[in-house]
């Protein structure tokens, strides 16, 4: 791993932590999801479910992607896989399959499923705790903890507005892929963050900042 790929895992991180909390309609959270739009536009927008739109604001926060312009309905999904250079069911570029022996790590952004391959919800990981590798003879493997930072997420009610929020996602190693206990969606594939480091570069405030890593 080269220190500027894993540069970006902590500029990940350190962006995914920071928008935490930020809720509609806030100025900051209708930043995050349309950036490319102006402030009545942004709370139309905000009335998406926003897990997509919170994930490529990130990448904006910490990396040196393309600006967005503005938003057309439904095209966050078509936005992030553009970025990432690949799909969960067509994995190149930033986007990979997850095995048991190759698990998310810090700073990517997994990608779940429902119903057959259809990418349902997509979260980054800023922790992870556990074993999570399957035992001899195809035997479950021991649970394992992704510790994310969602945006989709819901204020309680009567307000219920687009959040972004830390969550904790348990896990197994089961059939094949992971699965979160709770929902029983499959994890599909991740969006690499030293991948998509690669391909775009840290941005150049947050290099600064860990430019002292490199000697430890």
């Amino acid at each position: 791993m080269s220190a500027p790929t894993v540069y970006g895992r902590t500029a990940l991180v350190q962006a995914a932590l920071g928008a935490v909390n930020l809720t509609a309609p806030d100025a900051r959270f209708l930043a995050l999801i349309a950036p490319g739009d102006d402030e009545a536009r942004r709370k139309q927008v905000a009335h998406e479910s926003c897990c997509y739109l919170v994930a490529l604001g990130i990448q904006e926060l910490a990396l040196n992607v393309d600006a967005r312009g503005p938003y057309r309905d439904g095209y966050a999904p078509a936005l992030l896989w553009g970025r990432a250079g690949g799909t969960p069911w067509q994995p190149d570029g930033a986007v990979r399959r997850v095995t048991a022996f190759a698990p998310p790590g810090v700073g990517d952004l997994l990608v779940w499923g429902t119903s057959g391959t259809y990418p349902a919800h997509v979260e980054h990981v800023v922790g992870t705790s556990g074993v999570g590798i399957p035992q001899s003879g195809g035997a479950e493997g021991a649970p394992v903890t992704f510790e994310v930072v969602a945006g989709g997420e819901r204020t309680a009610a009567p307000s219920k507005l687009e959040t972004v929020r830390t969550l904790s996602r348990q896990c197994v190693w089961r059939s094949g892929s992971f699965v979160h206990l709770a929902t029983s969606r499959k994890l599909l594939a991740v969006v690499c963050a030293e991948r998509l480091t690669a391909r775009y570069g840290v941005r150049g405030t947050v290099a600064d900042d860990t430019s002292g890593e490199a000697a430890s």
